[in-house]
């Protein structure tokens, strides 16, 4: 049920720039029974069987055609790096020279592949054979009840419900030292 209200705010959300009527009564609605916490999320959990095994994993793995050429974006690691923010160096693992170097995007196959061995792979937490897939984090659910507060489409303060998302996405990756969360918020402050 909660996982339903939750993605009824997503789906609300969807919809406000064409009918905020109608937003905001979904939004309102999902919200009185949306996730209350992480342990709330609905999860896909994968499991150690090569046919339902998590996909990347699969995809690495010899029956799979041992597929090596995921890697996280420059885009993100640098947007996330020059924030400051912590998980950057848990959502992608270091190169063989210890260094973390994301993968320029929209490459064709030829310049990719040159870049393949000098590039950052997303971490391996995600490649593992039973790494979990969330469908719907609780902290998408508190960046969109921000997004519905900034928006007029229903009350509160949008910058408490901001600073909640993104400490629940910290958590979400294992960031739990909230002096390091709140040194984050402060030089990346919520903005209308």
């Amino acid at each position: 049920k909660m996982f339903g209200h939750s993605l009824l705010v997503r789906m609300g959300m969807r919809v406000a720039d064409r009918d905020a009527s109608l937003a905001g009564t979904a939004v309102n609605k999902g919200l009185a029974g949306a996730y209350t916490g992480i342990d709330d999320e609905a999860t896909l959990v994968f499991n150690e069987n090569e046919l339902t095994a998590n996909p990347f994993w699969y995809d690495a793995s010899p029956s799979g055609g041992s597929r090596d050429d995921f890697r996280i974006s420059a885009e993100l690691f640098d947007a996330l790096e020059g924030m400051g923010d912590p998980r950057a160096y848990l959502y992608a693992d270091s190169t063989v020279t210890g260094n973390y170097v994301g993968l320029p995007y929209g490459l064709e196959d030829g310049p990719s592949f040159e870049l393949k061995g000098s590039t950052s792979r997303f971490t391996a937490k995600l490649r593992e054979a039973t790494a979990p897939s969330c469908l719907l984090r609780y902290s998408e659910v508190k960046f969109l009840h921000a997004e519905a507060i900034a928006r007029g489409l229903v009350s509160g303060d949008a910058a408490t419900e901001f600073n909640a998302a993104v400490t629940a996405a910290m958590n979400e990756w294992g960031v739990m030292d909230q002096t390091a969360i709140d040194a984050y918020l402060a030089a990346n402050p919520y903005d209308a």
